[in-house]
């Protein structure tokens, strides 16, 4: 991998390491998004890619002195959970870590944060509430919901959700919960 940082630099790319195991659906899924034109060209463009077995015996160096097995590295740099991404810049470091999969919008702006180099003033974090735009913050309207004015006149419960246009859970929320006939019972 240090062989490989290096190549990187000299290109001015990033190191993108994947752990996957074999027989993964969500592995097998963040490669053919991968695959997708628009990520793979960007990838290709700006990321050294190395995928890397968890379980998987090939040796892996992480420098001249320090050969291991992909199993051991993922042990290492622990890894839970497939698929996971360890991006390093060109001094090999490790400088953004996705686990689990990622949809190809999202895994966009790990991408994009990785490759302007923002981590060197922002945590992923920060970058993606940086980079939302004001338009993914304004709540849905939904016929169960109502405008409160003052808490004092309420007489049932009150829920207060917070939302964002690109969180799984709201659109669940929304397009299964608030469907589900419990609720729309108000049983």
């Amino acid at each position: 991998m240090a062989d490989d940082a290096d190549e990187a630099k000299q290109s001015n790319k990033h190191v993108l390491l994947f752990f996957h195991l074999d027989e993964c659906p969500y592995c097998d899924q963040m490669v053919k998004d991968f695959n997708q034109p628009s990520l793979k060209k960007f990838i290709q463009q700006h990321f050294d890619v190395i995928a890397i077995n968890i379980r998987g015996e090939k040796e892996v160096a992480i420098n001249e002195n320090q050969p291991l097995s992909e199993k051991e590295l993922a042990a290492q740099v622990e890894v839970q959970y497939t698929p996971t991404v360890l991006f390093l810049n060109q001094k090999n470091e490790v400088v953004a870590r996705t686990n689990s999969y990622r949809k190809p919008k999202k895994l966009k702006k790990v991408l994009d944060y990785v490759y302007s180099k923002a981590y060197t003033e922002l945590t992923l974090a920060q970058y993606i509430e940086t980079t939302k735009k004001t338009s993914d913050r304004q709540p849905q309207s939904h016929e169960m919901f109502q405008k409160i004015k003052g808490f004092s006149a309420l007489k049932t419960p009150l829920a207060i959700i917070f939302e964002d246009k690109g969180c799984d859970a709201c659109a669940y929320f929304y397009n299964t919960t608030l469907k589900d006939s419990a609720v729309v019972n108000r049983v």
